[in-house]
C-alpha cells in the first residue's frame, strides 16, 4: 500500500503559499491573481512594520458561504500561518486581487502582534485587535467597504454602551459563539443583534479616537496593548463621535492622510523571495 504523501509547512521556502484542498485544478491565471494579492498584501504589513519574514500564507478553496460576501474571501491566523480561505467562483472577478491583498495585510497585522505577546481572548482586546487590523488594510489603501457601508452614528452608540458592559467577556475559544455575535451580527442567545461588522467598525473607531487623543498613527504603534485602548475609553479620554465623523463622514481625507506614509515608503524592496503559489500533491 502506497504511503500517503504529507507537506511540512514548517519547511515551506519563505514566502511562498501552498494551495489546501481542490488547488490543483487552479488555472494559471487564477494562481496568479492570488499571487499577485499575497505579493501586496505581504509588502504592505511588512511596510506597517510588521514582521512577515516566518509567516507562511495558505489558501483554501471553500463554499461561498464560509467567505465573506462582499469580498469573496476570508482569513485567520494561528501563530506563524495564515490562511486565506477562498470563493473559487470569484477569482475571475475585477479587482480581486486586491481582496487577497487586504485579507494579507490585516491577518499579518494580528500575527506581527501575536509575536509581541498579543493573543487576545476578550471582548475589550478583540475590538482593539481588529480596530487595528482594519486600520492597516486602510492605511495599505483599501476602501471603508464592506465594513462601514451600512452603519450609522446611532448603531455605534448603541454598540458601546452594550460592549461596556461585556468587555471582559470571552469571545475567542473552542465552541465559542461570541465573536460571530459581536464581530459578524449572528444572533445572541437572547435572540438580539448588533450590526453586521459591528464589532470591526467600533474598533477602528475606538482605535482611531486613541492614536488621535495620543497623537499617534495607527501602523506605528505594533506593540501597542489593548488595555491602554480600553483603558483611555472607560476613563472618558477618547472621543468616538470626532473619530466617528472623521472616518464615515470624510473617508477621502481620513484615507488619505492613513495612507501618505506607505507612500512615501513605496520604493522601499520588499519580500523578493515570493514565488507563485504552489498545489499540495495528493
Amino acid at each position: 500500500m502506497a504511503r500517503k504523501r504529507t507537506t511540512d509547512y514548517s519547511k515551506l521556502p519563505k514566502g511562498t503559499a501552498a494551495h489546501w484542498n481542490k488547488a490543483a485544478y487552479l488555472s494559471p491565471r487564477e494562481r496568479e491573481i492570488l499571487h499577485v494579492g499575497l505579493s501586496r498584501g505581504l509588502g504592505d504589513a511588512a511596510r506597517q512594520g510588521i514582521n512577515t519574514e516566518h509567516v507562511n500564507v495558505r489558501f483554501r478553496l471553500v463554499e461561498p458561504k464560509r467567505t465573506i460576501p462582499a469580498l469573496g474571501v476570508a482569513g485567520f491566523h494561528d501563530f506563524g500561518s495564515i490562511v486565506i480561505d477562498i470563493d473559487k467562483t470569484r477569482i475571475g472577478e475585477p479587482d480581486f486581487s486586491d481582496a487577497v491583498a487586504r485579507l494579507v495585510t490585516h491577518e499579518c497585522n494580528h500575527e506581527g502582534r501575536t509575536q509581541v505577546g498579543q493573543c487576545p481572548k476578550t471582548l475589550g482586546q478583540s475590538l482593539v485587535f481588529e480596530g487595528l487590523a482594519l486600520l492597516a488594510e486602510m492605511a495599505a489603501g483599501h476602501s471603508l467597504d464592506p465594513y462601514f457601508g451600512g452603519i450609522e452614528r446611532e448603531q455605534m452608540r448603541l454598540f458601546g454602551t452594550e460592549a461596556k458592559k461585556n468587555l471582559e467577556q470571552v469571545i475567542i475559544g473552542k465552541d465559542n459563539l461570541g465573536f460571530g455575535q459581536w464581530f459578524f451580527g449572528k444572533p445572541r442567545s437572547d435572540g438580539a443583534t448588533l450590526p453586521h461588522f459591528g464589532g470591526y467598525v467600533f474598533g477602528a473607531i475606538l482605535v482611531r479616537a486613541y492614536c488621535i487623543n495620543r497623537q499617534q498613527k495607527p501602523e506605528k504603534i505594533i506593540d501597542l496593548h489593548p488595555e491602554k485602548v480600553v483603558s483611555a475609553w472607560l476613563s472618558g479620554k477618547l472621543d468616538l463621535e470626532k473619530a466617528f465623523s472623521e472616518i464615515k463622514e470624510r473617508p477621502s481625507e481620513f484615507l488619505q492622510a492613513l495612507n501618505r506614509p506607505l507612500r512615501r515608503m513605496r520604493k522601499l524592496d520588499i519580500r523578493t523571495d515570493i514565488r507563485p503559489p504552489k498545489p499540495l500533491p495528493r
